[in-house]
């Protein structure tokens, strides 16, 4: 299994940062907290390698077909959320990036300003709730697929009618 991307990406940072370290107070501190980071990445890396190793050395064989089911769904679950939360993400960095824009139109003249943040407010508000609706509408499940069904009442499968009362002779008891 090979070192993700972002491992080589660090190794040429702290590269470069071994170049250009000169004995400074303030590059000192930096660079010992990214080779912090770096060492404590590592080692989450290394026992989680570690964990997936034993679990395929094991095979799971140990647990109950109900336990391996509970995993299996923990692990659907935790995908679910971090998809959901991945792309609020990106609803909350589009607003931010809609309001700087606004910020910035606030710069302009007095004749384009009124134009500008209309446009750029109405273009927002149109991004901003197509994404809410389209988190909305993602099954509980499976964050990948959609969910249309709460749009249309099935039908009912058999006919009943307020006419249809069976009476049971029997059963039905009089006064006496």
């Amino acid at each position: 299994m090979s070192d993700p991307s972002y491992i080589h990406e660090l190794n040429a940072f702290i590269e470069d940062l071994n170049r250009i370290k000169v004995n400074n107070l303030r590059t000192d501190g930096i660079y010992e907290n990214i080779v912090k980071d770096f060492n404590n990445t590592m080692k989450d890396i290394y026992i989680s390698r570690s964990l997936d190793d034993m679990d395929e050395l094991i095979g799971l064989t140990e647990y109950a077909e109900k336990e391996k089911r509970e995993v299996k769904r923990r692990n659907e679950i935790n995908q679910y959320y971090q998809k959901r939360y991945e792309r609020q993400i990106v609803i909350l960095q589009k607003m931010v990036v809609f309001f700087c824009l606004a910020i910035l139109g606030t710069l302009l003249s007095d004749g384009i300003r009124p134009v500008y943040l209309g446009v750029l407010f109405a273009v927002g508000f149109v991004v901003f709730f197509y994404d809410l609706w389209d988190v909305f509408l993602r099954d509980s499940r499976d964050f990948d697929q959609y969910n249309f069904n709460f749009f249309y009442a099935k039908p009912p499968e058999t006919e009943s009618s307020y006419m249809d009362v069976d009476f049971d002779v029997e059963v039905t008891k009089y006064c006496e």
